[in-house]
Order: structure tokens, then C-alpha cells, then sequence
């Protein structure tokens, strides 16, 4: 029986030896699949390509925000009354406690008191919110410490109560279940907590014992 005989295929300069068929199907650069296909509980946006902003989320920085805010316009308008002798007895309480003449060195001191409490409550609520949008999961604490806070209010003026409930409503919000899922997300986004090396009590350097 006569075996086949294949004629031999012409030699194409630059052809590595790929057959038609594997010409015709060029290879593929092997990549990473998508995030949220490795992991696939964490849904990922599209537009940002981080873990998608739940709504729950969003409301509770929403109030954050607001209660900074309403601290802002406390403090503005504290400071506007300030600058005025005529209004400055009254323009926050804490100048109403301390009975000092405006102008004075004792008047200075206040004036900066009340500038770091009105930045206090402006920044600490901005902070939480801020942190949530980022997924970290401390900022439920600083939420906390945003309603502490809001506290502050008592020296400066009916305005700066508004950021209370403000803060107490975000506060909240950052406990729920929705957003304990959400800071889940980010944790697997980021590749979970960082894995130090085991701490071993004694170190032998160079030749062991018995190879001595």
C-alpha cells in the first residue's frame, strides 16, 4: 500500500511555520480578566472603574455634607456680627458668656476660639462624608464624631443647631446594611488588609549546626 506523500508547503518569507488555519486565527495577548469577574460580588462602574455608589451611601455623605455646610453659614454668620461693635456682644453665645469688651486682647482670643470651633464643625461631617464616598470603613466612627461635634453649636448660634440632626441622620446611615456592603467592596477592591510576615523569635544566619 502506497503511502501518502505531502507536498511540501512553499516557504513564505516571515512565516514561522503556522499553518493556514492558525494564520487565519491570529493569537490573542492573554490579560486579566475584569475586577468584578475575578470578584464577582463587587459590582464596578463603568465610568469610574471603582465600586458602584449605592444610593443609601450617597443619601448618608449627602447629610454629612449638609451638616458641614450649615456649619459654614453658622460660622459666617457669627463672624459677620463679630466685625461689628455694635452686634459683636451678641453675635455668638460664647461672647455673650464671656462679658469682654470688643477690641480687647481677651476679645482676640475669643474671635479665635470661635473660628476653630466653626472649622471643627465644618470639617469633621466633610471628612466622614468624604471617606464614605471612598469607602473607608473608619468613617462610621468619624460619623460619630461628627454628631459629638455638632454639640458645639451651643457657643455659637441657633444656626449651627441645623447640623445636629443633619449629622445624627448621616451618622445612621453609615451603619446600615447597604453601606456595610458597600465598605465590604472596597476592602476586596483593594485587595483586602495587608499581610505582614510571620515574626519569628530566634534567627540562625549562615551554616547551620550540623554543617558546620
Amino acid at each position: 500500500m502506497a503511502s501518502e506523500v505531502s507536498e511540501p508547503r512553499p516557504v513564505v518569507p516571515g512565516d514561522s511555520g503556522a499553518t493556514a488555519e492558525d494564520a487565519a486565527t491570529p493569537g490573542e495577548i492573554l490579560t486579566l480578566p475584569p475586577l468584578d469577574e475575578i470578584e464577582p460580588g463587587i459590582p464596578i462602574s463603568g465610568a469610574t472603574g471603582q465600586p458602584r455608589r449605592g444610593k443609601v451611601m450617597v443619601a448618608g455623605m449627602a447629610f454629612l455634607y449638609a451638616a458641614a455646610l450649615s456649619g459654614a453659614v453658622a460660622l459666617a454668620t457669627a463672624w459677620w456680627d463679630t466685625i461689628h461693635v455694635a452686634t459683636w456682644p451678641t453675635s455668638a453665645r460664647l461672647f455673650s458668656m464671656a462679658h469682654v469688651a470688643a477690641g480687647s486682647w481677651q476679645s482676640v482670643l475669643l474671635a479665635l476660639a470661635l473660628g476653630l470651633i466653626g472649622a471643627t464643625m465644618v470639617s469633621v461631617p466633610a471628612i466622614a462624608g468624604f471617606n464614605a464616598w471612598n469607602g473607608y470603613r473608619w468613617s462610621r466612627i468619624a460619623g460619630l464624631v461628627a454628631v459629638a461635634v455638632s454639640g458645639l453649636a451651643w457657643f455659637l448660634n441657633p444656626i449651627a443647631w441645623v447640623g445636629l440632626p443633619l449629622s445624627v441622620v448621616g451618622a445612621a446611615i453609615l451603619w446600615t446594611r447597604p453601606v456595610t456592603r458597600y465598605y465590604g467592596h472596597w476592602e476586596a477592591f483593594r485587595g483586602g488588609e495587608a499581610r505582614r510576615p510571620a515574626v519569628y523569635g530566634h534567627l540562625t544566619y549562615g551554616p547551620l549546626p550540623r554543617y558546620r
